[in-house]
């Protein structure tokens, strides 16, 4: 390559740094995503097994037992609700496919980037403008992101992931995370976080 004073290397670096930031990103919405798959099940379970169980109840019952049919309905009933509420004031529904997009989105925009840094093309005139195209996409990605309110714990268990996949230190501990288990790190660490 004909680039000058490191020029070639800042680029691909910052290619290398692109795929880990886009990977930890991918990494966020897709553990968000299984959060809200799990939640919209047990919201829809529970939304058909109310009106089955009273179906069941009436049938299986005489009409004596009315009143207790009521009853156990109602109690599952009110919680049904305030669930289905709290599901549609959180946005649930048009958070997982949001969640699911932006997922894919950025793993591929990690994995152009990837490959970009490790098969670079010759001229340095191509290499110019793969990142530029690959940086214009990200950014429109990024702006989209981060209306949807990532958190710090997110962000570092997203770093952590990403860390971990392309075998990088970590700028904050200068360690090369081996496992999920979140450390003390304030890059890649103090975050809550279940084996899956």
């Amino acid at each position: 390559m004909l680039f000058y004073d490191g020029e070639a290397e800042r680029y691909l670096q910052l290619c290398r740094d692109n795929a880990v930031h886009t990977l930890a990103t991918s990494y966020i919405f897709e553990m968000r995503a299984e959060t809200l798959k799990k939640r919209l099940l047990w919201v829809n379970y529970v939304g058909l097994a109310v009106p089955i169980l009273v179906g069941t109840l009436v049938l299986s019952f005489d009409i004596d037992s009315w009143n207790t049919i009521k009853i156990i309905a109602g109690a599952i009933l009110v919680p049904q609700i305030l669930i289905n509420l709290f599901s549609l004031v959180g946005g649930w529904v048009n958070d997982l496919p949001y969640a699911n997009t932006s997922a894919a989105a950025n793993d591929s925009l990690s994995m152009r980037f990837d490959s970009l840094a490790t098969a670079p093309p010759e001229s340095p005139v191509e290499l110019k403008q793969a990142i530029e195209k690959l940086a214009i996409e990200d950014k429109a990605r990024r702006d989209q992101d981060t209306a949807q309110n990532i958190k710090g714990t997110e962000k570092r268990m997203g770093m952590r992931y990403a860390l971990r996949k392309f075998g990088r230190s970590c700028a904050g501990c200068d360690l090369i995370p081996k496992s999920m288990k979140p450390t003390d790190c304030d890059v890649c660490g103090n975050f809550k976080y279940s084996d899956r």
